[in-house]
């Protein structure tokens, strides 16, 4: 067995690879949570975001493990909650960490995340 065909289940999730990343997806009647995790089941980012009408999401908090930054992890994370068939709004309070990856995957003007699946 690779060590890449190990994937961590747990209790109230499971897990599915989404773009090489194993991916898990927690939501309930407020909030969706994505956590992108290693081949060990080790967290290597999250994102929280609360849900609107019509499967519309408000980004609340977004974090990737240093290490694994400058890798794709957020976009990849985004566009996984995207493909769950969620729309997600630009948050109008995004630190300036946020702004600048918004802007380098949607552009200045996009208020709406679309997959790269979609373009």
């Amino acid at each position: 067995m690779k060590i890449t065909e190990i994937i961590v289940e747990s209790s109230d999730s499971r897990t599915e690879e989404f773009q090489g990343v194993h991916m898990k997806l927690r939501q309930d009647d407020w909030e969706v949570i994505v956590s992108a995790l290693d081949d060990w089941g080790r967290e290597m980012g999250s994102v929280v975001m609360h849900k609107g009408d019509d499967n519309e999401l408000d980004p609340q908090d977004l974090l990737v493990q240093d290490r694994f930054r400058g890798q794709g992890i957020a976009k990849i994370m985004y566009d996984y909650v995207k493909s769950k068939g969620y729309t997600i709004h630009r948050s109008p309070d995004q630190s300036p960490a946020g702004a600048g990856f918004w802007d380098k995957h949607r552009g200045e003007e996009g208020n709406v995340w679309e997959s790269q699946l979609d373009e």
